[in-house]
C-alpha cells in the first residue's frame, strides 16, 4: 500500500529539510554546538522512524543521524592533527632550505641558489656580479660554458643573455667597474706573477666631436 500524499510531503520535508541541514553542519568547517546537534539529529531520526516504520533507514543516514557527534569529533581531531603535521612539515622544509642555502652560498650566488631550488630554467633578472662571473667563464672557454650550463645544469645565463648584457657594458669615460669585475674573475686562475700590473698614465689625442649613447646621453666634444 502506497503512503498518502501528505505522508510523502512529510517525508520530503524531513529528507530535504532537516537532513540537509544536518549534512551541511557535519561537512562544514564552522564550530558546532554538539549538544544541539545531537538533539536535532536524534529528533529527526525519531520522527523518521515513527512516521515511516516500513522504510529501512540507509546505513549512511543512520551513521549521520545516530553517530553524527562522533563523526564531527573525529573530524575535528583529525583536522587538528593535519594542521599540526602541516606546521611541522613547513618548519622542516624551512630548516632544510636554510641549511641548503648556507652550504651552497660558499659556491653559488643567491640568484643561482634560488634557480636551483625552484627548478625553473631561468630567473627574472641576473645581478651585475652574476653576469660578470658568467661573462668571465664564457671568456675563458665557450665550450666549457655550454658544457656547464647544458650538461651539468649549472645555473648560468644563456648565451643570448650574455650578449645583451655585454652590449650594455658601460664603456664611458671614468672607472670601468664592469670591466674590472670581469678582470677580477678572469684572474682567479692566474699565477701570482701573472697578476702583476702597472698603472700607466699617458697622453692621447681625443677627437673633437659628440658621442651619443643608448641611454640618451651625449658626451663631448673633448678638447
Amino acid at each position: 500500500m502506497l503512503p498518502s500524499q501528505s505522508l510523502l510531503l512529510d517525508w520530503m520535508k524531513i529528507l530535504f529539510g532537516d537532513c540537509s541541514e544536518i549534512l551541511q553542519s557535519t561537512a562544514s568547517s564552522y564550530e558546532i554546538n554538539l549538544a544541539n546537534y545531537r538533539e536535532f539529529a536524534l529528533k529527526t531520526a525519531e520522527i523518521s522512524v515513527t512516521l515511516y516504520p516500513w522504510y529501512f533507514m540507509p546505513p549512511t543516514l543512520h551513521k549521520v543521524l545516530i553517530h553524527g557527534v562522533s563523526i564531527i569529533s573525529l573530524k575535528a581531531m583529525y583536522e587538528e592533527k593535519v594542521k599540526a603535521l602541516e606546521v611541522e612539515v613547513n618548519e622542516r622544509e624551512t630548516l632544510v632550505d636554510v641549511r641548503v642555502r648556507q652550504v651552497l652560498r660558499k659556491y653559488l650566488t643567491d640568484g643561482q641558489i634560488s634557480l636551483l631550488l625552484s627548478g625553473k630554467k631561468q630567473v627574472k633578472s641576473w645581478t651585475p656580479e652574476e653576469m660578470g662571473m658568467a661573462f668571465a667563464i664564457r671568456y675563458l672557454s665557450k665550450r666549457c660554458y655550454i658544457y656547464l650550463r647544458k650538461q651539468l645544469n649549472f645555473p648560468l645565463p644563456g648565451i643570448s643573455t650574455l650578449q645583451r648584457w655585454a652590449s650594455s657594458i658601460d664603456m664611458r669615460q671614468g672607472l670601468l667597474k664592469d670591466v674590472i669585475h670581469i678582470m677580477k674573475v678572469a684572474a682567479l686562475n692566474l699565477k701570482e706573477f701573472e697578476k702583476v700590473a702597472v698603472i700607466l698614465f699617458d697622453e692621447m689625442k681625443v677627437e673633437e666631436y659628440f658621442l651619443y649613447f643608448a641611454a640618451d646621453e651625449v658626451v663631448g666634444p673633448h678638447k
